[in-house]
């Protein structure tokens, strides 16, 4: 009912009917949850029937607009697992008072007056049932503030460049804070169009007399953003054909290479042997000139007794040759084959070489698998999990430094793929992040070390994420390792690919710090992950050795992306340390 409190979740499957199949298929896959809201219209404060409505979020925490009045502070509450009431000092008066938790009793619950969420009323209507209303003055204050901070909001971001900065920092762009309503425009593929405009959203609204917990409301705004972002990505021209084209390689990816034979001298690629052969190649190269910096040929007509080798003074005639390796340093050609030796540095990727990460998530997880809303076995429940942790460091970007901060982001998401209620058990969430950031040692971990350490071999050890996040773990080394260890200066993602320049740069600087004259044939990579540790680093030059434990989920991956030297080959591959460490003691000396 409008002019009153409901529970909405947002549902971007309704409101993607304009997108491609592909697209629509893919917002099956957004995860949504309840919300709490307010509802109200600015085309009728008093009667308030005519549509567009909007919907206000109401959440424990302020609105991330950085305007005057963004948010209102509603009450009074009552805790609904104690026999509690608390008035307090708010702007806006609920009748009947709020329910909530005891601990979130006396703090603040506020109605965020800007962004005011549009719904698509055409697809979706709102529900009857009137759960808590504004008083009258209450009302009368928050559509008067709603209605002045939708125009201000404009002004702001058009008249101050600081705005600007302001909201990009909330994470807010300018197509999320312009009006639909206030621009029309006839191309179908327009995302600010009226239909295809995929900001206005739609919505399921809830009948059931329950409030979802208000702690995390804001989660709503970042389901729009993944929308949004999802919109961007399948609203092109020929979508469906790329996506089919992509599909059609998978399944045999071998038709789709065309081998040409190229002339060239000191193995470099002749470039304009490829553009003249290859229309395909060509066009790449052409939409790639800035970014890769890939030099053209004369046109067809160029007098072709002309010097092979002039010198340009722009850039609209180029003819020039260029190694495929200096215009792509990211994609070799091939991985080299590095024999083990015997290190003078071992070098350690944290989890599931020296702590057990895996058995610390499936002992937290534990706990959920009665509790989701069907049945799950442990491995399914840990891939999903290892899932959205990778989505939440995706997300956080260059934020993610904080491995605490990654775990409660994935929980928390995981929480709505199971559909287990957080609030209805209060202390899951934080038990289940302190399991997991409790890992062991593998029990072959003490003897390694004092084994290489006799040998006269120094140990390293690279943080995820952060030097934060390694000291909160060093304490769980046994007292024997955590002395021995010489920690990274540098921190990995525990999920994406490093660069090939952290092994051939920061990494070899410190250990030469340690070891002046080591030499990167000395420095034993240690992981269990070929793409994201180990392939990176063979092609700076380091030894590498790929850990594959009995029963793990690395144990059962295989990283292959061509044929023969297309894919990295680690220079040995054991199922635990002991086993690493009879294969270090009969290796040979480097050359």
């Amino acid at each position: 009912m409008p002019h009153s409190i409901v529970v909405a979740q947002f549902d971007p499957v309704r409101g993607s009917y304009w997108l491609p199949v592909s697209g629509r298929l893919a917002t099956r896959k957004i995860l949504t949850q309840p919300f709490l809201a307010y509802a109200l219209s600015f085309h009728d404060f008093a009667n308030d029937k005519g549509p567009p409505f909007k919907l206000c979020v109401i959440s424990s925490r302020p609105s991330p607009i950085p305007l005057r009045d963004a948010s209102l502070t509603i009450g009074p509450k009552v805790a609904i697992d104690a026999n509690a009431f608390y008035v307090g000092d708010n702007q806006l008066i609920v009748i009947p008072p709020l329910p909530c938790r005891k601990a979130d009793l006396r703090h603040p619950t506020y109605v965020h007056t800007v962004p005011s969420l549009t719904t698509l009323m055409s697809r979706g209507a709102l529900s009857q049932t009137v759960l808590y209303q504004l008083d009258e003055d209450s009302f009368r204050q928050l559509t008067e503030t709603a209605s002045r901070n939708r125009g201000d909001l404009i002004k702001y971001w058009n008249g101050q460049r600081e705005a600007r900065w302001a909201l990009a920092a909330a994470r807010w762009q300018r197509c999320d804070v312009l009006e639909a309503s206030f621009m029309r425009d006839d191309d179908p593929t327009s995302m600010f169009s009226y239909l295809n405009n995929p900001h206005a959203y739609c919505f399921d609204f809830f009948d059931v007399p329950f409030l979802p917990c208000v702690e995390d409301s804001t989660h709503v705004y970042n389901e729009f953003l993944v929308y949004g972002q999802l919109c961007k990505d399948y609203r092109w021209e020929g979508v469906e054909e790329s996506i089919s084209w992509v599909r059609d390689m998978r399944t045999n990816h071998t038709s789709g290479w065309r081998v040409i034979e190229v002339p060239s001298e000191d193995s470099e690629v002749d470039y304009a042997y490829l553009l003249s052969h290859d229309p395909a190649f060509k066009a790449a190269a052409s939409e790639n000139l800035l970014s890769c910096k890939v030099l053209l040929p004369q046109s067809d007509d160029s007098d072709s007794s002309a010097d092979q080798n002039p010198s340009y003074d722009s850039q609209d005639d180029l003819t020039s040759w260029c190694s495929l390796s200096w215009g792509f340093p990211e994609a070799p050609w091939s991985y080299p084959r590095i024999p083990l030796t015997r290190p003078r540095i071992a070098v350690f990727d944290l989890f599931g070489t020296v702590l057990d990460r895996e058995t610390a998530i499936q002992t937290a997880l534990q706990e959920w698998l009665p509790l989701a809303s069907r049945s799950y076995t442990m491995r399914e429940v840990l891939e999903l999990y290892i899932e959205v942790e990778a989505l939440a460091v995706r997300e956080q970007g260059a934020t993610a430094v904080s491995l605490a901060a990654i775990c409660h982001s994935a929980l928390r998401t995981l929480s709505g793929k199971l559909k287990v209620s957080l609030h209805a058990h209060p202390t899951l969430l934080a038990n289940s992040l302190a399991t997991i950031l409790k890992c062991r040692p593998y029990h072959d971990v003490d003897p390694f070390v004092r084994n290489l350490v006799q040998q006269g071999c120094a140990l390293m050890v690279i943080p995820p994420h952060s030097g934060v996040s390694m000291q909160h773990l060093l304490p769980m080394l046994p007292h024997h390792v955590g002395q021995h260890m010489h920690v990274c200066s540098e921190a990995l993602s525990i999920h994406f690919a490093a660069r090939t320049s952290f092994f051939s740069g920061a990494l070899i600087e410190q250990c030469k710090q340690l070891l002046p004259d080591v030499l990167p044939a000395e420095v034993l990579l240690v992981s269990t992950s070929v793409a994201r540790v180990l392939a990176p680093a063979s092609l700076a030059g380091h030894p590498t050795a790929l850990v594959k434990r009995p029963g793990t989920i690395a144990s059962n991956v295989d990283f292959v992306i061509g044929v023969g030297n297309d894919t990295p080959a680690t220079s040995v591959v054991v199922d635990g340390l002991e086993e690493l460490c009879a294969s270090v003691q009969g290796a040979g000396q480097p050359a």
